[in-house]
């Protein structure tokens, strides 16, 4: 009778979480650090590499959660279909011309890459809501808040990183992108609560909303607008990166409840009436 109640997937664990956390956050800094090039930044090169070995290390550690690594070139085959392959073509071109930017300090360059990395956050953000089996990711909410995430990681992690005087844009940047993301926080949790997702997955995602708009929107958010030290404004950038790394955790690895089965109606023998549906581990 068990096997008939929605229950945890097992395919993608924290390997593949891994990916989503640090795809997004190295996409996030690669657009951020091409906002920086045209905003005057003179020097943009550790930010881009930086950016780079996140994304590089989040499909490192999705690789190794292949049953047979050595045929991942199996992902390039369906671009056309798949949001899988799509965002290993995106990888494919961000690294050749990300590097290269880098080396030739180009600003263009830098920016094509930080387009390919917004395709490629974009990519994962739709991997998700193309999972229908899965009812914490197949609604469209969750596709503009997986977006926002990764960019909202980038900043928090570019505002620590420049602790001892970030520019203001950057922090103006930060707050926007904390308060974006608690609103589609909020909007998520309230599209799901309720009849689209099973019992077993409501209080996780109220614990996750509640960390998640408090330690990742209130705290840095109040950080970055109270007149405070430097550090203290860069230690909101930290919450706000780390809350994003903890919502995909959480997303992928523990609000992942599969649909499970339900009938319309109970069978009755010879001429009696059918009797009521069954949706077991579903809210009435």
């Amino acid at each position: 009778m068990s096997a008939l109640f929605p229950t945890p997937q097992h395919n993608w664990d924290w390997r593949a979480a891994s990916n989503f956390i640090c795809g997004g956050t190295g996409s996030g800094m690669m657009v951020l650090t091409a906002c920086a090039v045209w905003l005057g930044t003179p020097r943009f090169e550790a930010a881009a590499l930086a950016a780079l070995a996140f994304i590089g290390f989040g499909l490192f550690l999705v690789w190794l959660e292949i049953g047979r690594p050595w045929r991942f070139a199996n992902v390039f085959r369906n671009p056309a279909t798949s949001w899988m392959s799509r965002e290993a073509w995106a990888a494919v071109l961000l690294f050749p011309i990300g590097t290269l930017g880098v080396l030739l300090s180009s600003p263009m360059l830098i920016s094509a890459a930080a387009a390919l990395g917004l395709l490629f956050l974009f990519c994962q953000a739709r991997m998700l809501h193309a999972a229908k089996g899965i009812p914490a990711w197949r609604d469209a909410s969750v596709t503009p808040l997986i977006v926002v995430t990764g960019l909202t990681e980038g900043a928090g992690i570019l505002l620590a990183a420049m602790a001892a005087g970030p520019p203001q844009w950057l922090s103006i940047a930060v707050l926007i992108l904390v308060c974006w993301r608690t609103i589609l926080m909020l909007v998520y949790a309230y599209r799901l609560i309720g009849s689209k997702v099973p019992r077993a997955a409501h209080q996780g995602i109220r614990t996750v909303t509640a960390i998640v708009v408090l330690a990742g929107g209130v705290v840095p958010a109040g950080l970055l607008v109270a007149p405070v030290p430097a550090f203290a404004a860069a230690l909101g950038g930290v919450l706000a990166c780390v809350s994003g790394w903890y919502l995909k955790y959480m997303l992928v690895c523990r609000l992942a409840y599969t649909q499970g089965f339900a009938i319309e109606r109970t069978p009755a023998r010879g001429a009696a009436p059918a009797g009521p549906g069954a949706r077991p581990g579903w809210p009435r």
